[in-house]
């Protein structure tokens, strides 16, 4: 389903930057971080929920839509950001990879 030019606009209204650069949105976030954005089609019927920086993703790549093993990856480690500039595309096995990596240097700093 295309994203309607309204929820674009919302998506970025009231967007804040802070000192990293990132694009931090005014919408709701679910436990884990991210930053959701609901919609309804023009009928009222259908509701959508959308992770906020896969939209913003989309939206960068000119609408062309991630496929299935596609997952936008926040290369500022913000999970609210929707800086198009913080967001790559990976295939979802390297993106758990590139987390794996994070996770083990995390632990080797916190030892340290």
């Amino acid at each position: 389903m295309p994203i309607p030019y309204r929820v674009v606009e919302r998506l970025f209204k009231g967007t804040k930057r802070d000192k990293n650069g990132c694009w931090i949105p005014k919408l709701p976030r679910l436990k884990n971080g991210y930053s959701v954005l609901y919609w309804h089609d023009r009928s009222g019927v259908d509701r959508t929920l959308t992770a906020a920086h896969g939209m913003a993703r989309v939206i960068y790549r000119e609408g062309e839509p991630l496929n299935e093993f596609e997952v936008p990856h926040h290369t500022c480690r913000n999970r609210a950001c929707v800086n198009p500039l913080h967001l790559v595309v990976l295939l979802d096995w390297d993106h758990r990879g590139v987390h794996k990596v994070l996770s083990r240097m995390s632990q080797r700093k916190a030892a340290a």
